[in-house]
């Protein structure tokens, strides 16, 4: 039996949307276990990948931007959360930062 998976096949694609899925889901644990850091490394992972699509890509940059406010790194913080608000047309992301959590990092800043 052969375990391999072709490239561009309906395997592969499932395959790698859930290994996306799986590293948010470690971010998202670190982060509900205050361990922020290690939630911020985790969604860059998502983006390091490289085949996240991109309601994955824009669902980690904008929980990394979270994690980032609680680690106090607010220039962080905005630059992955209007990066997904600039690039982000459709608003494929899952929970996007409100206009009153952005005035509250930019007021830090």
């Amino acid at each position: 039996m052969n375990n391999e998976v072709d490239e561009g096949s309906v395997g592969q694609e499932i395959l790698h949307s859930s290994i996306c899925s799986l590293q948010y889901t470690i971010g998202f644990t670190h982060f509900m276990t205050d361990r922020f850091l290690d939630s911020a490394d985790a969604y860059s992972k998502v983006l390091d990948f490289k085949f996240c699509s991109p309601v994955q890509e824009y669902n980690a940059m904008e929980s990394r931007a979270t994690s980032y406010i609680e680690l106090g790194m607010y220039d962080e913080a905005v630059k992955d959360a209007m990066y997904v608000l600039d690039h982000d047309d459709q608003w494929l992301f899952g929970s996007a930062l409100s206009g009153t959590e952005l005035n509250i990092i930019i007021s830090k800043r």
